[in-house]
């Protein structure tokens, strides 16, 4: 998933109710509440090359819940002077698992529908990234449950602090710990992508809101129509579809066809609250 500010929102959230928001340790939750996605960033915006780590984030994203924590522990455990921020790391890891199986099935389940409107009723590109636009409605949505703020209010800059020696833990963990199958990675590889998460969240900063219509243009110039463009937050939802479902509507994931919900956007949240804090006291 490409979301930003929800999993950020998400991390906060239990830093609250847990402790920790200005601490080292609540610095590395708030960069494991991003998840391996970091891995999967293009180093250049507009390039069509796959980033050098992608078969990581794979590797990764496959693991299960108790996978990933004995792997990351077993490297926790091993470097006790970077034990603490590792686990406050993991923890953010948590969090990241919780949202996508969370909110996953109600992306899945709105994408389906949205492609079903008819073309005049439809606000946004086809033909672009559709998930991550639909991603970024979905962040401003919860931006506006959880802090009644609108998204040039935020600095994305907030949801991957610049903290070299933290990212030098953390690229540790994935090229010793977490690289598994995957084999030899070097830590500086990873650390470059952490470098480059932190470009890629100034570049989708738009904050006075005219950013994303001049990236548009210079998009269609290159015809890369989206590739940056997707994932900017627009000032408010596009009409014509209800990306909350507050009318509690009827879903159904396409991968569990039969299983009707009504649950919405806010309600699949709060699950991936409880489920992060479950998990929490459960594993680490």
């Amino acid at each position: 998933m490409s979301a930003i500010l929800g999993p950020y929102l998400l991390g906060l959230r239990m830093l609250r109710s847990r402790g920790g928001e200005n601490s080292a340790a609540g610095k590395a939750l708030l960069l494991g509440v991003q998840g391996e996605e970091f891995l999967r960033q293009r180093r250049r915006p507009f390039g069509r090359e796959e980033a050098p780590l992608c078969g990581l984030a794979d590797y990764v994203n496959g693991l299960s819940v108790k996978g990933l924590l004995a792997q990351g522990t077993a490297f926790a455990n091993s470097h006790p002077q970077k034990e603490a921020l590792i686990r406050a790391y993991l923890k953010g890891l948590l969090c990241h698992r919780a949202y996508s199986e969370a909110i996953g099935p109600f992306l899945r389940a709105a994408l389906s529908a949205y492609k079903q409107l008819d073309e005049p009723v439809r606000a946004m590109e086809l033909d672009g990234d559709l998930p991550a636009r639909v991603e970024a409605v979905y962040d401003i949505l919860l931006l506006r449950y959880e802090t009644g703020k609108l998204p040039f209010e935020v600095s994305l800059k907030e949801t991957w602090p610049k903290e070299p020696a933290l990212w030098r833990d953390v690229s540790q963990l994935y090229a010793k710990g977490l690289a598994g199958r995957e084999g030899a990675v070097e830590t500086q590889t990873v650390f470059e992508a952490m470098e480059n998460r932190r470009r890629w969240m100034r570049l989708l900063n738009n904050r006075t809101t005219f950013k994303r219509s001049a990236l548009g243009v210079w998009e269609g110039f290159l015809r890369r129509k989206g590739a940056v463009t997707a994932r900017m937050h627009p000032l408010t939802e596009p009409d014509g579809f209800d990306y909350a479902n507050v009318e509690a509507g009827a879903w159904q994931d396409p991968l569990s066809p039969g299983e009707e919900r009504h649950e919405s956007l806010f309600d699949r949240f709060e699950q991936a609250v409880e489920t992060a804090g479950r998990w929490m006291d459960t594993y680490i």
